[in-house]
């Protein structure tokens, strides 16, 4: 049976402070931006419980716990706590507490209340609490039904202090629209608190009816702080419209809340006309790889200012291939381990990041310590050298990476004639689709011109 460690003193513990450290300095490497949106939703004392989606793994603890200042105590599946020789050990340090389900323990060996209890003793003490009040990490672009174990948690410990103990729960979005891949964007989403009155006036009465309905409540929140796509057999159609109507991608959050608009226009097609939009889907899909195929490929039209700036990004490019081959070639051996790791043996995608994460710090650092090792001895200035170009140099390969289309294509010749018309007939079809879709959502965005080069993707700054 797991034991939970007794209750740490007021503020976060060291080892809490240290492992959070590392953990952004490591998110900060992995994640190209991970942006924490109304963080003054976040209060600063007193007790509070996050209820949070969990679309991925172990990441989503790191991203909350690095883009907050006060310790936070997470309440995950028992087995991460019983399983792992090192992992268990070190988490039941940072305070997470286990939960047992179902699945988890079918012989009922654990009794989940002493969880509860040293949840209601933390919230007592003023401390906080992060619930995955989904009850377990899934890749899928929507917010399964919750379990109640969030609800109860809150209802139960105000219920222990009288209903005075003044819980603030604070639903919590995260986001990340490339969750296992390099360079990518993410975004922490901290929403206004829930009012518990009404929940902690029913709970004095009809405790199991209260449960249930705050349930409801913190899962309409959340639904509003992430994507949520009810279908997932339609993601990809919502991911196609978005690009259609939104032609530069922007951040993780201009691209969640567009997607959310998105999904809720293509909910309301398929309610009213369903078989008009299996055909619609179909249509978008055929001109979405058409026009993907375009825009890799096109070359500037007899626009100067278009010219000039495709001339410009050719010769920056140029200039940066050389560096970022040798970054590639330098880290190619620390960058496929983790990489095949993930790919070849662990078969869940939520947990793909992790494990890229996870395993690809201490071999990225091994690696970079032998080779300083290896020239040390007989050249000091060659191994300082390396240490100060290689990380350079690695992330223009990354950079070069996430862009080889556009670094490959810019120096691609095209008839300019034959990829005028096409631009033209893809931005007609283009805009006749969106016009369609117009009913239902969003009146469309202005079409490109064939010439308008800002219907690339583009990439946003650290």
């Amino acid at each position: 049976m797991t034991t939970i460690r007794p209750l740490p003193p007021a503020g976060a513990s060291l080892i809490y402070r240290i492992t959070r450290w590392s953990a952004y300095l490591g998110l900060r490497l992995f994640y190209r931006r991970l942006d924490a949106i109304e963080p003054r939703n976040f209060p600063a004392d007193g007790p509070v419980v996050l209820a949070a989606n969990h679309p991925n793994y172990i990441i989503d603890a790191l991203a909350i716990a690095t883009r907050t200042g006060r310790q936070i105590h997470f309440v995950a599946k028992g087995p991460l706590l019983d399983r792992y020789p090192v992992l268990s050990p070190f988490l039941r340090r940072l305070g997470v507490i286990p939960i047992y389900r179902a699945e988890d323990d079918p012989a009922g060996r654990h009794d989940n209340r002493s969880s509860y209890e040293h949840c209601a003793a933390l919230l007592q003490r003023g401390g906080v609490i992060c619930m995955f009040a989904e009850g377990r990490s899934h890749p899928e672009p929507r917010l399964r039904d919750l379990r109640t174990g969030t609800a109860r948690i809150v209802l139960e410990s105000e219920a222990r202090d009288g209903y005075r103990l003044g819980v603030q729960l604070i639903p919590v979005g995260l986001y990340f629209p490339q969750e296992d891949r390099y360079f990518t964007d993410g975004v922490v989403v901290f929403g206004q608190p829930i009012p518990l009155d009404p929940f902690l006036a029913q709970h004095r009465d009809q405790a199991g009816k209260a449960v249930r309905a705050l349930t409801a409540e913190i899962q309409e929140r959340l639904r509003a702080l992430t994507l949520h796509v009810p279908d997932p057999g339609w993601f990809e159609f919502v991911e196609q419209m978005h690009d259609l109507q939104y032609p530069a991608n922007g951040s993780a959050l201009d691209q969640l809340q567009r997607s959310q608009r998105v999904s809720a226009a293509v909910e309301r097609f398929r309610a009213d006309r369903p078989v008009q939009a299996e055909q619609f889907r179909a249509r978008v899909g055929r001109l979405w790889h058409r026009r993907e195929a375009y825009r890799r490929h096109r070359l500037p039209a007899a626009d100067p200012v278009a010219h000039r700036r495709g001339l410009t990004h050719r010769l920056r490019d140029a200039a940066a291939i050389p560096v970022a081959s040798l970054g590639f070639l330098y880290h190619a051996p620390p960058f496929l381990v983790p990489k095949l790791w993930a790919r070849f043996l662990v078969p869940s995608r939520e947990k793909k990041a992790f494990v890229k994460f996870l395993v690809g710090v201490p071999v990225f650092l091994a690696w970079y310590g032998a080779t300083l090792r290896l020239l040390w001895p007989g050249n000091g200035r060659r191994a300082l050298l390396l240490l100060a170009v290689a990380p350079l140099s690695g992330l223009l390969a990354l950079r070069s990476r996430a862009h080889r289309r556009r670094w490959f294509d810019a120096w691609r010749r095209i008839d300019t004639t034959s990829d005028a018309e096409l631009g033209s007939t893809v931005a007609a079809e283009r805009q006749a689709l969106l016009d369609e879709f117009a009913p239902w959502g969003e009146p469309p965005a202005p079409s490109p011109s064939p010439s308008d080069t800002s219907a690339d993707p583009v990439p946003h700054r650290d």
